[in-house]
């Protein structure tokens, strides 16, 4: 493929790996992707909105998504678009706009659709360090599963989302870097959250075979303090999922040990899960055929939760990868929607 016209304003920064512009990978692969999501909710726990800001650099492709949860109410956003440069501190996709003011410091955010009656202004900041996952690496055939570096930021979001007549404000929630190769349609069921408590925020990654034995676990405490406490072991056990379907958990028990040897529990409760899944831009969840749907074309679910840490209560989110299905806990596979985002050319 022969890159043109690449450069862009971060290739002026001595941060090159090698002869190659920011713009161009270190490999070819297609699935090589360079991630930033964020999950927002208020506290009193009726809003939740997983947005995304994905970059294909081989596939020439910017993407920006937004889906929302409001009660029963769900919409869905996607802006995609070429890729011409190297992203710099501004990236617009469609009427979405990221703005890095300062990396790892602030970003500002403007998301708005109008076919949804979406908009919202927020100015992203850090409360608690960021978790530096270890490196996740899943073998393949014959190319990796997954092999990526990641980290997530505890959150605070200033500012307004609107849909419809509804405006919420005072936002907290979480933000999630990842970069380097992630084939969607072969990853292993998988539970990743990230809960927010006061003076603390939980973060946890399972990955695990069809018969629960674990893959990849990792995670941490982070404190508004500063304070970072890595996990060396996590289970969890699902106690309840939702009939007829039974994909997602009603009700769940997290059990981790981190490194200074402290044991905890955490009891996790649904208040309500964003559905990704090929569904329409906006429905309802008391449209019992919208819901059916969504229940059986479920890939993943953002699970909006409640969390239960001893005396401490904490409100964010638990993310399922289902569509693989899990054997060992009784959750059956999907068929996997056609998840690949395409690609421009570059004489398009």
């Amino acid at each position: 493929m022969i890159m043109m016209n690449l450069l862009g304003p971060l290739d002026d920064y001595p941060i090159h790996q090698e002869a190659k512009v920011l713009r161009q990978p270190a490999t070819s692969h297609p699935d090589f992707d360079d991630a930033t999501y964020f999950f927002i909710t208020d506290r009193r726990g009726v809003l939740s909105i997983f947005s995304t800001l994905e970059v294909f650099p081989n596939r020439n492709l910017l993407r920006s998504a937004v889906f929302g949860r409001m009660g029963t109410r769900h919409i869905r956003s996607i802006w995609v678009q070429k890729l011409e440069a190297s992203t710099g501190s501004i990236i617009q996709v469609g009427d979405n706009r990221f703005e890095i003011i300062r990396p790892n410091e602030q970003w500002n955010l403007h998301f708005e659709d109008s076919d949804v009656d979406l908009l919202a202004d927020l100015v992203w900041r850090p409360r608690c360090p960021s978790y530096h996952f270890k490196h996740v690496f899943l073998s393949g055939d014959p190319e990796p599963i997954i092999d990526m570096q990641h980290y997530t930021t505890s959150s605070t979001f200033e500012g307004t989302v609107r849909i419809g007549d509804a405006k919420f404000a005072d936002l907290i929630g979480h933000k999630n870097r990842s970069w380097g190769i992630r084939r969607w349609t072969a990853l292993p069921f998988y539970t990743w959250l990230n809960a927010q408590f006061d003076d603390a925020c939980v973060n946890l990654w399972l990955q695990e075979d069809q018969d629960g034995a674990p893959l990849y676990v990792d995670g941490a405490i982070t404190t508004p303090d500063g304070e970072v406490m890595p996990v060396q072991r996590f289970e969890h056990d699902i106690l309840e999922l939702h009939p007829p379907f039974n994909k997602r958990a009603k009700r769940r028990r997290l059990r981790f040990e981190t490194v200074d040897g402290a044991q905890h529990v955490i009891d996790v409760e649904e208040i309500g899960s964003v559905v990704l899944a090929p569904l329409p831009e906006d429905w309802d969840e008391t449209d019992e055929e919208a819901m059916n749907q969504a229940q059986e074309l479920a890939m993943w679910y953002e699970q909006h939760s409640r969390f239960h840490w001893g005396e401490r209560e904490g409100i964010g989110f638990v993310e399922n990868l289902v569509a693989p299905g899990s054997r060992y806990r009784g959750i059956p596979p999907t068929e996997m929607a056609d998840v690949d985002p395409g690609e421009f050319d570059e004489s398009d």
